[in-house]
């Protein structure tokens, strides 16, 4: 990574890792962010959740993947903060790093990034396991649902719940479910 010119702010020194610091050129802010973080662990914020309105589901404070025909499941309660489709690769990142936040710390939300795995042009897999990283580090400050929705995605211990969205053949009709993971929960669409 480059160094990146930007006045970092507390939010900024909450969410980066010790060696995004270092990365970005930080590294004297180190011992400053990890006393703020050790301090911050004692003050969550209350939990902020989303409901799927088309299966009368809440989801939890955490980062969620919807995938699959994921399309038809994102009508929520409350509109999410949609992260821009314009955004890719390296602008992508520091979006989530560096601007994200900043809006979060202004006005709390969940967030919602559709189609994770076309957002790389270059070693795709490592992006989207480093973006679902940063997307948990978000949840867990802000306390808020997060949500990736893709019709594919690597499988990575970041995401805590999924929810599979297809087709089904009952041998009378081919139905659109949902299908809640690890609950095993399905719902008819």
């Amino acid at each position: 990574m480059e160094t990146v010119s930007l006045k970092l702010s507390k939010v900024h020194l909450l969410l980066l890792t010790v060696d995004e610091l270092k990365a970005f050129g930080y590294s004297h802010l180190i011992p400053y962010s990890l006393r703020l973080k050790e301090k911050e662990e004692k003050s969550t914020p209350k939990p902020l959740c989303l409901e799927l309105t088309r299966i009368n589901y809440v989801l939890p404070p955490t980062l969620v993947a919807i995938l699959g025909e994921y399309w038809e499941l994102l009508d929520f309660n409350t509109e999410p903060l949609e992260v821009p489709t314009s955004l890719s690769d390296k602008r992508l990142l520091e979006y989530m790093l560096f601007d994200l936040p900043v809006f979060l710390s202004q006005e709390r939300s969940p967030v919602l990034l559709r189609d994770i795995c076309e957002r790389f042009s270059e070693h795709v897999e490592e992006g989207v396991v480093y973006l679902l990283n940063i997307m948990r580090r978000i949840s867990r400050m802000y306390n808020t649902t997060v949500v990736v929705a893709d019709s594919s995605l690597v499988d990575s211990p970041d995401i805590s719940l999924k929810i599979l969205v297809g087709k089904v053949d009952t041998g009378k009709e081919v139905k659109k479910i949902a299908q809640i993971m690890p609950t095993g929960e399905i719902f008819y669409l």
